[in-house]
């Protein structure tokens, strides 16, 4: 068993999905806690910095389709 810092590839992004709904979830209640934009986006930035490129694209289009395709 590696520890998510140690996954690397297909296994990283298998996780990745697996948390994305935990993603969206965290996204909401950011913008459901009221805070003042500037707040907002430093949270949000907090929550996505460890994501690399692709996993932002990722989860940019995992909340596309469930804006969009529903």
């Amino acid at each position: 068993d590696k520890d998510i810092e140690e996954l690397t590839g297909v296994d990283k992004i298998e996780i990745l999905f697996l948390n994305m709904d935990d993603y969206v979830e965290d996204i909401r209640t950011l913008i459901l806690s009221g805070r003042d934009k500037e707040e907002l986006r430093t949270d949000m930035a907090n929550l996505v910095m460890p994501l690399t490129l692709f996993e932002l694209a990722e989860l940019f289009i995992y909340l596309g389709k469930r804006t969009f395709l529903k």
